[in-house]
């Protein structure tokens, strides 16, 4: 199976100011993958691989996609470091309150008032 089965394109790709940040021949769409190879390792170190997808995976694809670090790590400040503090907080109660997702749920009328709040 092929490691990419779908390529997106956006109709104009812009770099921070305006400039496009690849132009072909002709107006064709320029493949977001051609801007990844062509900003080289530097970007997705740089960037953050997560950043770089999550901006990708959120473009319309009928819009222009205006790329570059500030928009990258604006991406990086809303979605990716909220996810991880999420994550994060579950993983440290579940820790220290011995979680265990295999065992069986407790009766909600034997849970505290703020679980039953919460569940209703």
């Amino acid at each position: 199976m092929p490691s990419i089965s779908t390529t997106t394109s956006s109709p104009c790709l812009r770099k921070i100011g305006g400039l496009r940040a690849n132009p072909t021949p002709g107006g064709v769409p320029v493949s977001i993958m051609s801007v990844w190879a062509g900003t080289g390792k530097d970007a997705a170190e740089r960037m953050g691989a997560d950043s770089m997808r999550w901006l990708y995976s959120r473009q319309n694809p009928a819009a222009n996609l205006i790329f570059g670090y500030g928009t990258v790590d604006e991406v990086r400040r809303q979605f990716i470091i909220p996810l991880w503090n999420v994550y994060s907080f579950f993983v440290t109660y579940a820790n220290i309150d011995r979680y265990d997702p295999s065992a069986p749920a407790p009766e909600v009328r034997s849970r505290p008032e703020l679980d039953r709040w919460i569940i209703s």
